[in-house]
């Protein structure tokens, strides 16, 4: 590279290009460069000493590559540098407080998903003042929280998750309007949230009433710790609108009756209040929620009747009220007006959930966006199934087992001639119908002679099988169309090639045209 243009080059983006191999050692002479991004691309080996070098640098992105080691030492001196980005690098190793001797502009720390080791003196004061500190997975030498980070209270974003944290945390901690802390060993009570937006906590051993929260909250996850009591504080009494999205509260120790407050709730789009100990009628008021896309509320206590008010919930994709032992012995005709079981609009949305088919069980992370079903299994519900279910078109799994229902066995099944595709369950009864039941389709697997591809079920190509299973369907209205094109260009070349006159004029008349 020339002189000229390592001398003036400001901002370089390479940001995935699916660039590989090393990074060369000369991007370190590039004199005045301020943005440098390498994110996103297969760089591997070391992280160079010589960037460095790089003293006007202000913004570094290295983010999703394959490199090796630890960050070097002397990065410790780019005095310029304010924003960080290192995330999920394969970085492992230690890192003391010469990483960061100089570093006295650093505002943004990303560094996530990476296995290191921040070992650094009890007395530490970092030069640097955070407003982001992104660091999932690291470790911290000693007990507890970092003592260090009591210095960084103009801090915004924090995420300490899977760092191992134990203990109680500092109180200016709730005031952060993002924060992290999930799956570590912290306990205590939580106060007030008034100023917190995002707020995850799950896997602790937080304990007492859920607290109160402001208008500002959008997102909280509580999930898997030990709140109690009741949840009517938390969920009524307030003067404001929320404007809460995501309320995870699963595997909690709540008991008592849902409240039926639900209207100053209209933003919610998940709700998951699964795994508690709540009693009593699930409430009418839950119908105002008109964002509602995922509502659970499996193994709890719940009784009564199923609320017929679900049906204006017009953007629900699903319902999970398994292990409720004491519903009432109805299924709920109007269950079937949900607009969103009839007619999937390719929402989608992250919600982890275990679903049980008779094939399978599946793990889905991003199911919504793949499957939409109901779970009412391990109820008392009892009568015949509603002839309403087979109006929902986009219905994927349904789960109605260990209940009372009452049918008449299915003897007959006939599928042929549809266009199905995919691969026919293994270990299902569905097996020991005969093959002439799914022919006509694109499926493969047994009873058909056909095979599938692969594990995914994919139907080989050719494998539509016809009416006796064992041929290919033709479709004869390309055969008669090309017999049709060849016979009739015979006709025209045999005519001008007998008739001497008739091949004269034809051939003037080219002529004519193209001179």
């Amino acid at each position: 590279m020339s002189d000229c243009f390592l001398n003036s080059i400001k901002l370089l983006c390479l940001r995935s290009n699916q660039l590989h191999g090393r990074i060369p050692d000369n991007f370190g002479d590039f004199k005045k460069i301020q943005l440098l991004h390498f994110g996103g691309n297969s760089f591997s080996g070391p992280i160079l000493g010589s960037l460095a070098k790089l003293s006007s640098l202000q913004e570094f992105s290295l983010y999703g590559n394959n490199f090796s080691g630890s960050l070097p030492e002397s990065f410790g001196q780019l005095s310029s540098l304010e924003e960080l980005y290192v995330d999920d690098c394969f970085l492992q190793g230690t890192l003391t407080e010469r990483h960061f001797s100089n570093m006295k502009n650093l505002r943004i720390l990303s560094a996530s998903s990476n296995s290191l080791l921040l070992n650094v003196s009890l007395d530490w004061v970092p030069p640097f003042r955070l407003t982001a500190l992104k660091v999932l997975s690291w470790r911290f030498a000693g007990a507890g929280t970092p003592l260090w980070i009591e210095s960084q209270r103009h801090i915004s974003e924090l995420d300490l998750s899977d760092t191992g944290i134990s203990g109680t945390i500092p109180s200016w901690f709730w005031e952060i309007p993002f924060l992290n802390l999930t799956e570590n060993d912290l306990c205590g009570e939580i106060p007030n949230l008034s100023r917190a937006r995002y707020v995850y906590l799950s896997s602790n051993r937080f304990s007492g009433s859920l607290p109160r929260v402001g208008d500002a909250l959008v997102e909280m996850d509580l999930s898997d710790n030990s709140f109690s009591g009741s949840m009517t504080r938390f969920v009524c009494n307030s003067s404001y609108t929320h404007k809460v999205e995501i309320l995870h509260l699963a595997a909690n120790q709540l008991n008592g009756e849902l409240p039926d407050c639900w209207k100053e709730w209209a933003s919610l789009k998940y709700l998951n209040l699964g795994d508690n100990e709540l009693s009593g009628v699930i409430p009418n008021s839950i119908g105002f929620l008109a964002n509602l896309q995922s509502l659970n509320l499996y193994r709890n206590n719940f009784s009564g009747f199923i609320p017929s008010s679900l049906h204006k919930c017009n953007q629900l994709l699903k319902i999970e009220l398994s292990e409720n032992h004491s519903l009432q012995p109805w299924i709920g005709t109007t269950l079937v007006e949900i607009d969103q079981f009839q007619r999937y609009n390719g929402a989608s949305f992250i919600d982890s959930a275990l679903v049980a088919t008779t094939a399978s069980i599946l793990q889905y992370d991003t199911i919504l966006s793949l499957v939409t079903n109901i779970d009412l299994s391990s109820n008392n519900l009892c009568g015949e199934i509603p002839n309403g279910v087979t109006s929902l078109v986009e219905l994927r799994s349904l789960n109605l087992s260990k209940n009372s229902l009452t049918a008449y066995a299915l003897t007959h099944l006939n599928l042929s001639y549809n266009n199905l595709t995919g691969g026919i369950p293994k270990g299902t009864q569905i097996l020991s119908f005969d093959a002439s039941s799914f022919i006509g389709n694109y499926l493969c697997g047994p009873p058909l002679t056909s095979g599938c591809s692969g594990d995914d079920g994919e139907v080989m190509e050719g494998a539509k099988e016809g009416k006796d299973g064992d041929g290919l369907e033709v479709d004869w209205l390309y055969v008669f169309v090309s017999c049709g094109y060849v016979v009739g260009f015979s006709v025209v070349c045999a005519t001008l090639w007998l008739n001497k006159s008739w091949r004269d004029a034809y051939f003037a008349f080219i002529f004519k045209k193209h001179v």
